[in-house]
């Protein structure tokens, strides 16, 4: 009789422990979802300390991606000529700071009789101005599309509609939409590390990594699609991990869509089922990631003439090993300057690589994914543009904070201490970055670190107006 009492004593205090859990982890929940709105709606300039500010696209892709969301709720269409002659002339469809401010044009040009197709962005003796061809000048012939794949502003645009803004409230309602996405992919990885073996506190300590001590947090306020593409990333590989192939090639072909550069993580995922000897799984994802392939090629062929649309600059190759220097170590976008505790995540990958146990196989299928980025990174001949720190790695830093927990689950006392130390470094580069962008666009991440300011100034707005950052 007494370990039948003592018995349902302990299952009715599990179940209290898990009910306390539970309503704990929503709390959490919602006190990280304030700080990230909290953090995406102040702004900190040099001189002029703590403002409140709207939520808005800085430069770079931003304010084309919003031409896009604004082409298709309000013209419903694809082409974006119009837009730009109107963001010309004063125009909020690439925002509010962008207006008069966009000469070049992220598109790709159409002529509808010869179907020739072409980039608008053309260099003359270093001067970039429009596709001097004549079947591409302004006329009823030719039209422009996105340069920049269209599924990002599209599913920006797919949330917005039943909201039905007008075209001053689509800029910050757009960073809204982000700011939830950026949300989701700290409360994913949570999800992911536990699926892939984590305690519940080594799972918050990944999240947490990822939320305060990586770029994650300053992506969240900026219009770029690398967190949308980090979630697309994270649901894949816990689909995997939870047996279930086809999402995770679906998952992984969604980042593709999104950017082309990220189909390595399909074929990476291919590679790893084959290594595996799984055979019925890598059939089933090669279908699923084939099938998306013929869509998005016949769709952008529809749509542009051509099978790939991939950025609005043309691609080369690198001429020497620059770029692999520069993705890595690089000053002002390197990954593992900026989230210096990622290198404890390599070590972890490579130990898992070709250990073939349960408890290794999630970061075992993070493996090939990478390496064939890096190498993708590597061959490229330019960088991440006009940015904050490694733009390009931000869809892997879920991963990368998930194996690095993986990394300080075994690691000696020593380890845990210099972990600790650059989780503690990471933070002190992103939190201040976070209420510093633009400023800290293709900067070192020591330039964050000016918070009297006596001396500093803020730059000038494009109207010579004052009291927040320059665009460019």
């Amino acid at each position: 009789m007494m370990r039948r009492v003592a018995g349902a004593v302990s299952r009715l205090a599990a179940i209290r422990s898990d009910r306390w859990y539970g309503i704990g982890m929503l709390v959490l929940a919602g006190l990280t979802l304030a700080f990230i709105w909290i953090m995406t709606e102040i702004q900190f300039t040099p001189g002029y300390g703590f403002q409140i500010v709207p939520r808005q696209a800085n430069s770079g892709d931003g304010p084309h991606y919003l031409i896009i969301v604004n082409s298709l709720l309000f013209a419903h269409s694809p082409e974006v000529q119009g837009a730009y002659d109107r963001v010309a002339h004063g125009g909020l469809e690439a925002g509010a700071g962008a207006r008069r401010e966009l000469p070049d044009h992220h598109t790709i040009l159409v002529n509808r009789r010869t179907g020739d197709h072409a980039l608008w962005m053309y260099s003359i003796a270093g001067v970039v101005v429009r596709n001097p061809r004549p079947e591409f000048q302004p006329g009823p012939d030719a039209y422009e599309v996105p340069a920049h794949p269209i599924a990002f502003p599209a599913l920006l645009a797919v949330v917005l509609a039943p909201f039905h803004p007008s075209l001053a409230e689509v800029e910050p309602e757009v960073g809204i939409v982000l700011v939830l996405i950026g949300w989701a992919g700290v409360l994913a990885t949570y999800l992911m590390a536990r699926a892939g073996g984590s305690n519940r506190g080594y799972a918050l300590l990944a999240a947490g990594t990822l939320l305060l001590a990586s770029p994650w947090l300053p992506y969240c306020r900026d219009y770029f699609s690398e967190t949308t593409i980090g979630l697309c990333l994270v649901l894949a590989i816990w689909s995997w991990s939870d047996d279930r192939p086809v999402m995770a090639a679906l998952f992984a072909a969604g980042a593709a869509i999104i950017k082309p550069s990220f189909a390595v993580v399909g074929a990476g995922f291919l590679i790893e089922a084959i290594r595996e000897r799984r055979a019925r799984e890598a059939f089933k994802m090669a279908s699923a990631l084939g099938i998306c392939a013929l869509a998005l090629g016949a769709f952008n062929y529809w749509l542009s003439g051509t099978p790939l649309i991939s950025g609005s600059e043309a691609w080369f190759l690198a001429s020497d090993l620059e770029p692999l220097h520069d993705t890595l170590l690089d000053p002002a976008h390197g990954v593992l300057v900026f989230a210096p505790w990622a290198i404890f995540a390599v070590f972890a990958i490579a130990h898992a690589f070709d250990r073939f146990d349960t408890d290794s196989a999630m970061l075992r299928r993070m493996a090939w994914p990478m390496m064939l980025y890096l190498f993708v990174l590597a061959l490229t001949g330019f960088g991440p543009g006009f940015c904050y720190g490694p733009r390009y790695w931000v869809p892997f830093l879920p991963w990368l904070a998930v194996a690095m927990v993986q990394a300080l689950r075994t690691a000696g006392v020593r380890g845990r201490v210099v972990c600790v130390l650059l989780i503690l470094l990471g933070m002190a580069i992103a939190i201040p970055a976070a209420v510093q962008l633009p400023q800290m666009y293709s900067v070192p991440p020591n330039a964050g670190w000016h918070w009297t300011g006596e001396s500093a100034s803020p730059a000038p707005l494009s109207d010579g107006s004052a009291g927040s950052p320059r665009r460019s």
